[in-house]
């Protein structure tokens, strides 16, 4: 028997919202519909090929020993979540987040960025989509976003511009990164 708690993502949408956005009953998501994810916006198509990428940094663990037990106790360094994105979508909120520092030209439909790029903070939402187990995400309630790699141009591939947003706490919380686990649509 299949297990209900697995997931392939074969599909799946990257949602923006304001730090601290509310999260939604997943498993009533439609992108075609906007009152299913109220507060959150769509980024857009993003890359099959590079997926969205959960990468941790830290959490080692030190065993501290004394005189007579060499295994008194442990200490785990503190974790740092990054997300990778890489966004198809060649548009002002794509832009805005991989250059905050920029500005959009409505004349000229353009983006300007700047040298210094900084950095944005906003709620991501992935949403990941099992064609048998049905939807499951990774929210991340308070990201530091900001340009990743640097574009590259391959003609035989979609153009594309990395994000790269660093989990930090919740100003609600505290919580830095949410996982939900796979649910029928519905």
């Amino acid at each position: 028997m299949a297990s209900k708690n697995t997931i392939i993502p074969g599909v799946g949408w990257v949602l923006v919202g304001d730090v601290d956005t509310a999260t939604f009953d997943i498993s009533k998501f439609d992108v075609t519909k906007q009152e299913t994810f109220t507060g959150w916006t769509w980024l857009g198509s993003t890359s099959k090929e590079n997926a969205p990428e959960l990468s941790k940094d830290g959490g080692e663990v030190k065993v501290r020993g004394v005189w007579d037990n060499p295994a008194e106790r442990t200490e785990v360094s503190a974790i740092k979540w990054t997300l990778k994105l890489n966004s198809v979508e060649v548009t002002q909120a794509t832009m805005s987040l991989a250059f905050p520092s920029g500005s959009w030209d409505d004349g000229t439909k353009s983006y300007k960025a700047k040298a210094a790029s900084g950095t944005v903070s906003k709620a991501l939402f992935v949403i990941m989509k099992d064609a048998e187990n049905g939807l499951a995400g990774i929210y991340l309630p308070n990201a530091s976003i900001t340009l990743g790699d640097a574009p590259k141009v391959d003609p035989e591939n979609f153009f594309e511009i990395q994000l790269s947003a660093s989990a930090l706490s919740s100003k609600q919380d505290g919580t830095a990164i949410q996982f939900f686990t796979p649910r029928k649509a519905g």
